[in-house]
Protein backbone atom coordinates (compact mmCIF):
# COMPACT_ATOMS: atom_id res chain seq x y z
CA UNK A 1 0.00 0.00 0.00
CA UNK A 2 1.22 3.56 -0.90
CA UNK A 3 1.56 5.98 1.28
CA UNK A 4 -1.33 8.18 -0.17
CA UNK A 5 -3.47 5.13 -0.27
CA UNK A 6 -2.34 4.42 3.67
CA UNK A 7 -3.21 8.14 4.53
CA UNK A 8 -6.52 7.71 3.15
CA UNK A 9 -7.87 4.25 4.45
CA UNK A 10 -7.12 5.94 7.34
CA UNK A 11 -9.10 8.75 7.25
CA UNK A 12 -11.78 6.58 5.45
CA UNK A 13 -11.95 4.28 8.52
CA UNK A 14 -11.77 7.24 11.10
CA UNK A 15 -14.77 8.74 9.28
CA UNK A 16 -16.66 5.56 8.69
CA UNK A 17 -16.27 4.15 12.59
CA UNK A 18 -17.56 7.86 13.44
CA UNK A 19 -20.77 8.86 11.42
CA UNK A 20 -20.31 5.97 8.72
CA UNK A 21 -19.25 6.05 5.24
CA UNK A 22 -21.25 5.38 1.57
CA UNK A 23 -22.13 6.13 -2.28
CA UNK A 24 -23.95 9.55 -2.27
CA UNK A 25 -27.78 7.53 -2.86
CA UNK A 26 -28.08 5.65 -0.08
CA UNK A 27 -29.70 6.85 2.97
CA UNK A 28 -29.83 5.29 6.23
CA UNK A 29 -33.32 4.43 8.43
CA UNK A 30 -32.28 7.19 10.71
CA UNK A 31 -29.68 10.20 9.75
CA UNK A 32 -29.11 13.05 11.34
CA UNK A 33 -30.18 16.51 9.67
CA UNK A 34 -27.26 19.53 9.25
CA UNK A 35 -28.20 23.20 7.77
CA UNK A 36 -25.62 26.64 8.23
CA UNK A 37 -27.42 27.90 11.35
CA UNK A 38 -29.64 30.96 11.85
CA UNK A 39 -28.11 34.54 11.57
CA UNK A 40 -28.88 36.74 14.37
CA UNK A 41 -27.26 40.11 12.96
CA UNK A 42 -28.43 42.53 11.11
CA UNK A 43 -27.81 41.72 7.09
CA UNK A 44 -24.92 44.25 5.56
CA UNK A 45 -26.52 46.07 2.89
CA UNK A 46 -24.03 45.87 -0.74
CA UNK A 47 -22.60 48.70 -1.96
CA UNK A 48 -23.94 47.99 -5.51
CA UNK A 49 -27.37 48.05 -6.43
CA UNK A 50 -27.89 44.45 -6.49
CA UNK A 51 -31.92 42.58 -7.20
CA UNK A 52 -30.69 39.42 -6.24
CA UNK A 53 -28.45 36.53 -5.20
CA UNK A 54 -28.10 33.52 -7.04
CA UNK A 55 -26.28 30.46 -6.22
CA UNK A 56 -25.60 27.43 -8.79
CA UNK A 57 -23.42 24.17 -8.05
CA UNK A 58 -22.47 21.64 -10.23
CA UNK A 59 -24.17 18.48 -10.69
CA UNK A 60 -21.84 16.55 -7.80
CA UNK A 61 -23.04 18.94 -4.67
CA UNK A 62 -26.56 18.38 -6.65
CA UNK A 63 -27.87 16.24 -3.29
CA UNK A 64 -28.30 16.85 0.34
CA UNK A 65 -25.04 14.17 0.65
CA UNK A 66 -22.28 15.48 3.11
CA UNK A 67 -19.32 14.92 1.20
CA UNK A 68 -16.07 14.65 2.43
CA UNK A 69 -12.13 13.56 0.77
CA UNK A 70 -8.59 13.36 2.01
CA UNK A 71 -6.27 16.24 1.59
CA UNK A 72 -3.61 14.27 -0.56
CA UNK A 73 -3.58 15.38 -3.97
CA UNK A 74 -3.11 12.27 -5.69
CA UNK A 75 -6.91 11.01 -4.21
CA UNK A 76 -9.27 10.88 -6.59
CA UNK A 77 -12.56 10.13 -4.56
CA UNK A 78 -15.29 11.56 -3.11
CA UNK A 79 -17.11 10.13 -0.07
CA UNK A 80 -20.31 10.57 2.06
CA UNK A 81 -21.20 10.23 5.60
CA UNK A 82 -24.27 7.67 5.63
CA UNK A 83 -25.71 8.90 9.01
CA UNK A 84 -25.64 12.65 8.39
CA UNK A 85 -27.47 14.81 5.75
CA UNK A 86 -27.87 18.11 4.67
CA UNK A 87 -30.93 19.68 5.01
CA UNK A 88 -31.30 20.29 1.22
CA UNK A 89 -28.47 20.84 -1.59
CA UNK A 90 -25.23 23.07 -0.72
CA UNK A 91 -26.36 25.50 -3.34
CA UNK A 92 -29.85 25.97 -1.91
CA UNK A 93 -28.43 25.95 1.82
CA UNK A 94 -25.76 28.87 0.85
CA UNK A 95 -28.17 30.63 -1.11
CA UNK A 96 -30.47 30.98 1.43
CA UNK A 97 -27.52 32.00 4.00
CA UNK A 98 -26.09 35.12 1.78
CA UNK A 99 -29.80 36.52 1.36
CA UNK A 100 -30.18 36.57 4.90
CA UNK A 101 -26.99 38.17 5.62
CA UNK A 102 -26.49 40.49 2.71
CA UNK A 103 -29.09 42.64 1.91
CA UNK A 104 -30.05 43.68 -1.83
CA UNK A 105 -30.12 47.39 -2.35
CA UNK A 106 -32.83 46.99 -4.77
CA UNK A 107 -34.34 44.06 -5.03
CA UNK A 108 -38.20 45.32 -6.66
CA UNK A 109 -36.38 46.20 -10.38
CA UNK A 110 -33.05 47.10 -11.61
CA UNK A 111 -29.92 46.49 -10.01
CA UNK A 112 -26.73 43.78 -11.01
CA UNK A 113 -27.16 40.34 -10.52
CA UNK A 114 -24.61 38.88 -8.17
CA UNK A 115 -24.44 34.86 -9.57
CA UNK A 116 -21.81 32.53 -7.07
CA UNK A 117 -20.90 29.71 -8.80
CA UNK A 118 -20.04 27.30 -6.13
CA UNK A 119 -17.24 24.88 -7.18
CA UNK A 120 -17.05 23.03 -4.26
CA UNK A 121 -18.42 22.70 -0.59
CA UNK A 122 -16.74 19.78 1.24
CA UNK A 123 -14.91 18.80 4.88
CA UNK A 124 -11.45 17.83 3.55
CA UNK A 125 -9.40 15.37 5.80
CA UNK A 126 -5.69 16.44 5.88
CA UNK A 127 -5.00 13.13 8.62
CA UNK A 128 -7.43 11.08 10.66
CA UNK A 129 -7.73 13.03 13.39
CA UNK A 130 -7.90 16.62 11.55
CA UNK A 131 -9.90 17.97 8.86
CA UNK A 132 -11.72 21.96 7.65
CA UNK A 133 -14.46 22.79 5.32
CA UNK A 134 -13.68 24.17 1.91
CA UNK A 135 -15.43 26.54 -0.03
CA UNK A 136 -14.41 27.09 -3.91
CA UNK A 137 -16.82 29.77 -5.56
CA UNK A 138 -16.50 31.70 -8.64
CA UNK A 139 -18.41 35.30 -8.10
CA UNK A 140 -20.13 36.96 -11.07
CA UNK A 141 -21.67 40.35 -11.62
CA UNK A 142 -23.68 40.74 -14.54
CA UNK A 143 -25.31 44.23 -16.32
CA UNK A 144 -28.86 44.43 -16.14
CA UNK A 145 -29.17 46.03 -19.34
CA UNK A 146 -27.67 43.11 -21.25
CA UNK A 147 -27.08 40.20 -18.90
CA UNK A 148 -23.13 40.87 -19.48
CA UNK A 149 -20.68 39.80 -17.27
CA UNK A 150 -18.43 42.36 -16.17
CA UNK A 151 -16.55 41.52 -12.81
CA UNK A 152 -15.28 38.12 -11.64
CA UNK A 153 -13.60 36.98 -8.58
CA UNK A 154 -12.53 33.30 -7.30
CA UNK A 155 -12.96 32.58 -3.88
CA UNK A 156 -11.57 29.78 -1.91
CA UNK A 157 -12.45 29.44 2.38
CA UNK A 158 -10.72 27.23 4.64
CA UNK A 159 -12.11 26.82 8.54
CA UNK A 160 -10.61 24.63 10.52
CA UNK A 161 -13.06 21.95 12.57
CA UNK A 162 -13.18 21.34 15.82
CA UNK A 163 -13.64 18.19 15.38
CA UNK A 164 -12.96 15.79 12.63
CA UNK A 165 -16.51 14.40 12.00
CA UNK A 166 -19.52 15.14 10.54
CA UNK A 167 -20.27 17.78 12.58
CA UNK A 168 -17.10 19.51 13.08
CA UNK A 169 -17.42 19.65 9.31
CA UNK A 170 -21.09 21.20 9.15
CA UNK A 171 -19.97 24.14 11.68
CA UNK A 172 -16.53 24.67 9.88
CA UNK A 173 -18.34 24.82 6.51
CA UNK A 174 -21.58 26.79 8.60
CA UNK A 175 -18.51 29.55 9.42
CA UNK A 176 -17.07 29.62 5.67
CA UNK A 177 -20.25 30.77 4.24
CA UNK A 178 -20.30 33.50 6.95
CA UNK A 179 -17.29 34.43 5.83
CA UNK A 180 -18.42 34.24 1.88
CA UNK A 181 -20.85 36.33 2.79
CA UNK A 182 -18.29 38.80 3.98
CA UNK A 183 -16.33 38.37 1.07
CA UNK A 184 -18.81 39.35 -1.05
CA UNK A 185 -19.77 42.67 0.61
CA UNK A 186 -16.15 43.27 0.29
CA UNK A 187 -15.82 42.59 -3.00
CA UNK A 188 -18.72 44.98 -3.65
CA UNK A 189 -17.31 48.09 -2.11
CA UNK A 190 -14.06 47.95 -3.96
CA UNK A 191 -15.62 47.86 -6.98
CA UNK A 192 -17.43 50.83 -6.34
CA UNK A 193 -15.11 52.52 -5.26
CA UNK A 194 -12.38 51.72 -8.29
CA UNK A 195 -14.41 52.18 -11.35
CA UNK A 196 -14.09 56.25 -11.69
CA UNK A 197 -16.87 58.61 -12.89
CA UNK A 198 -19.44 57.22 -15.04
CA UNK A 199 -18.10 53.67 -14.97
CA UNK A 200 -18.53 53.44 -11.11
CA UNK A 201 -19.89 49.86 -10.31
CA UNK A 202 -23.05 52.03 -9.33
CA UNK A 203 -23.62 52.98 -12.92
CA UNK A 204 -23.27 49.92 -13.97
CA UNK A 205 -25.78 48.00 -12.47
CA UNK A 206 -28.60 50.75 -13.14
Amino acid sequence: MTISAARWAAVAGAACLVCACSSFGRLPTQYSVHDLGATTEAPTTLALPTRSIQVRAPSWLGSSAMQYRAADPGSLTRRAYVSNRWAAAPAELVELALQRSLAASNPNGGGCVLAVELDEFIQVFPSATQSYGLIEARLRLSSPRDDAVFAIKPVSIKVPATTADARGGAQALSIATGELATSIAAWLHQLDSEMPGVTTGSARCR
